[in-house]
């Protein structure tokens, strides 16, 4: 960690063969922009060449911690709670150590502390690598709880003695599992509830581009109606004498089942006089659009109107449209 420091093992042997000039390159595995080399020379083991091989004569006296504490498998996500440092509670004598053994896949940190209040300053073994280890200095008596300080939901406590001198009591680290795992519960319930917020508003963004669309293609269908009823009407406005025309009315049965109809054209002159009264009738099956159609031939000159009625039945006056359609006829020689 910040402030801390770290010493390679001896890199050669002096008995071992060395060729001047080997590189050892090394980077951060952290931030793998960082890299660098160390040389070696072969000076350096000339001048010290008797005194270190004195040195390695003499067996180095090294202390080996029994105390082990293991990282759990897996541990680098959530759900290995209470277990994630094993064993996740440890017991020790005044003036020994503990070492932690990472025998998992992702690098860990044993940390003195609590995720609450940070590191209490005891111990920190900074990043342990994987199949790597860090043994603490030696423990006064104590309670030390601690924590990995890349993965917060992983605890654990070391009882130096009889605890005497707690640091954090057992309660209060207790506390602080519950703690953590509570704000992760929360964590994970706010992230589902705001995937389904978000999954509800798709939805429904979904649905109002389609009713959207639809209401457009409905309208456009029924301009489209009107300017042809309109250009049907302006072009049978004006005729000859003796000329036919044919009168048609836009009408289509919306219904389920089968509509009987009674399609009504009548024609008055000038003087609202009726000179011509046709009908036909029939059956629309459900959805069918009605395409009869009623002639006429007008015999003089003037100007008539024309007025179209659609019935139930022709004895049974039920309009099957809102209000009859009536338009004007120029008839000339």
């Amino acid at each position: 960690m910040s402030g801390g420091s770290y010493t390679t093992p001896i890199l050669f042997d002096v008995s071992a063969e060395v060729d001047v000039g080997s590189v050892l390159p090394y980077f951060c595995m952290v931030h793998p922009w960082m890299i660098g080399e160390v040389i070696i020379t072969l000076d350096e083991f000339v001048a010290e060449g008797n005194e270190t091989s004195q040195e390695q004569e003499q067996e180095p006296t090294q202390t080996i911690s029994s105390n082990v504490v293991e990282n759990a498998a897996g541990s680098s996500t959530p759900g290995c709670e209470p277990d994630c440092f094993i064993p996740a509670t440890l017991t020790i004598s005044s003036g020994e150590t503990v070492t932690f053994s990472n025998n998992d896949s992702a690098a860990h940190t044993s940390t003195a502390g609590t995720p609450a209040d940070g590191p209490s300053g005891a111990w920190d073994s900074s990043l342990v690598m994987m199949g790597t280890a860090y043994t603490t200095p030696i423990l006064d008596a104590g309670t030390y709880p601690y924590y990995c300080m890349v993965h917060p939901w992983m605890l654990g406590t070391i009882i130096v003695g009889d605890g005497g001198t707690t640091t954090t009591s057992q309660a209060e680290s207790s506390q602080v599992e519950d703690d953590t795992a509570a704000r992760i519960a929360a964590a994970e319930a706010a992230a589902a509830a705001a995937e389904a917020e978000a999954a509800a508003a798709e939805a429904e963004a979904a649905a109002r581009i389609a009713e959207a669309e639809s209401a457009a293609r409905i309208a456009a269908a029924e301009a489209a109606a009107q300017a042809a009823e309109a250009a049907s009407q302006q072009a049978i406005s004006e005729l000859s004498v003796n000329e036919k025309i044919e009168i048609t009315m836009d009408f289509t049965n919306d219904s389920e089942v089968q509509q009987s109809f009674a399609l009504i054209v009548q024609i008055k002159d000038s003087t609202n006089t009726t000179i011509s009264l046709s009908h036909v009738t029939g059956m629309l099956g459900a959805g069918q659009t009605l395409d009869q159609v009623l002639s006429y031939t007008p015999s003089e000159s003037g100007s008539y109107t024309v007025e179209k009625f659609l019935w139930n039945d022709f004895s049974n006056p039920t309009a099957l449209t809102d209000e009859k359609e009536s338009f004007t006829l120029t008839v000339i020689e």
